[in-house]
């Protein structure tokens, strides 16, 4: 097999694999990336690689880095449970909150790192 195939396959498992964990159709992953639903349906078949453009816009709908699209996890992701993963994912939106509400959650898992330090 070739590197070329082999990293379509890898990219399209993990493609289905997240729109399936967020719910989505093709249609609707398509509408949230602003691609083609016939673009999903290839790069989910293996049929195509994403370009760099089309592969940032499936991180950004997914909520994730686009090395997690790609199947490109770096040591410290391995670390870190499916639970901590998807906590991450919808923390994600913090920017789109006010300042002060985004102090207020900072403080708060600050406060939270700090217990958890302690009781150790």
């Amino acid at each position: 097999m070739s590197d070329k195939k082999m990293r379509s396959d890898i990219i399209s498992k993990k493609i289905k694999e997240l729109r399936d964990a967020v719910g989505w159709s093709q249609s609707e992953l398509a509408r949230q990336a602003g691609v083609t639903s016939a673009a999903i349906s290839q790069l989910e078949k293996g049929d195509r690689l994403p370009s760099l453009v089309v592969s940032r816009k499936l991180a950004n709908a997914l909520k994730v880095s686009v090395n997690e699209l790609t199947g490109d996890e770096t040591p410290s992701s391995n670390e870190i449970n499916s639970e901590a993963q998807l906590f991450f994912r919808e923390f994600g939106g913090i920017s789109k909150l006010s300042e002060h509400d985004q102090q207020l959650i900072m403080g708060i898992v600050n406060s939270m790192k700090e217990k958890n330090s302690d009781s150790k």
